[in-house]
């Protein structure tokens, strides 16, 4: 992201998902997601939002991919988890 590469975009679908399987409290437990606002380079307020692993069926739903897809993106889910356990996303 930072050179480029990766360009963030709202969308909608996605925001719903968020807003269903996302933790509302800032709790470290790794069954549960953990989401926090923080400043872009604009000065921006960003909120980041880490899943539970009960979102990726509809992940899967959303963008029509197939089920093989769920191995990564519950992959990409724990990694996060356990990056955040050991405080690399505070």
């Amino acid at each position: 992201m930072q050179r480029g590469g990766i360009v963030p975009h709202h969308d909608a679908n996605l925001d719903g998902i968020y807003a269903k399987h996302a933790h509302s409290d800032a709790s470290h437990d790794e069954t549960k997601s953990v989401s926090g606002t923080e400043k872009d380079e604009e000065g921006r307020e960003e909120k980041n939002v880490l899943l539970r692993r009960d979102a990726v069926p509809h992940i899967l739903e959303l963008y029509g991919l197939p089920e093989s897809a769920a191995s990564d993106i519950y992959r990409a889910v724990e990694q996060a988890c356990a990056r955040l356990r050991k405080g690399i996303y505070t």
